[in-house]
């Protein structure tokens, strides 16, 4: 039986989840699109509506819709967990969150590693982020394609990485996990948050070990690293 998480339906539940979070107001909308007005009647007319009149807050409507989707994962059988692969940046987190276990590595790391290449961080809490690039599946190498890959192993021992952050960042030494090989994109990043957040901004340069040093990531040709530390 092919699943029916496969089907249209979830993907205009990704359409939707994701409207809903930037403007409620386009809810009007829907009726034009017959599969996004179909999901808006049959599940989340209520919702909408508690929302609309004050009823709920955004969050716990939000919330509401993300536990639809994860009882509606529960319930299947026979689940084809590819259908992660075709589900929008936003919605993705959300199976990474409580299906860690159930995907399989070799749809787990290439969709980890395409959304957040995509710069997407619903899942920006610093233990979920943890939990999602320390996970024990199989097929991890999956994470990087091939030039990636060759690029990762060619690292030396001892790599000299740098990132463009907040002086707060590093007075607190809360660090993220992206940097760079190259000192010129994490420049890029300092001015960016300088220019646009207002606030001080530093490149820091460190030595790291490459086994902490998880992967090589090359899609915003960025030379981004993501280093555990």
């Amino acid at each position: 039986m092919q699943s029916k998480l496969t089907h249209l339906n979830l993907l205009a539940f990704s359409s939707l989840y994701n409207i809903f979070n930037q403007n409620v107001k386009e809810m009007a909308s829907f009726k034009y699109n017959t599969e996004l007005y179909i999901l808006y009647e049959t599940f989340w007319y209520n919702i909408i509506q508690d929302f609309i009149s004050a009823k709920i807050s955004s969050k716990q409507a939000t919330n509401k819709m993300e536990r639809w989707l994860v009882n509606t994962v529960i319930n299947e059988k026979n689940v084809d967990w590819n259908f992660v692969k075709d589900l929008q940046y936003k919605l993705r987190p959300i199976l990474f969150k409580h299906f860690l276990a159930d995907l399989p590595g070799n749809v787990y790391w290439p969709a980890l590693s395409d959304t957040y290449i995509m710069g997407v961080y619903d899942f920006a809490d610093r233990k979920i982020i943890d939990r999602l690039f320390k996970s024990n599946l199989p097929d991890r190498h999956t994470f990087m394609d091939f030039e990636e890959q060759k690029v990762f192993n060619e690292l030396p021992d001892l790599v000299t990485i740098y990132r463009g952050c907040s002086v707060g960042e590093i007075k607190n030494q809360t660090f993220r996990y992206s940097w760079s090989l190259d000192k010129d994109v994490a420049e890029f990043f300092a001015n960016k948050r300088k220019t646009e957040e207002g606030i001080p901004t530093q490149v820091v340069e460190i030595k790291a070990c490459k086994s902490k040093i998880i992967a090589y990531l090359d899609g915003r040709e960025e030379k981004e690293v993501i280093y555990l530390h």
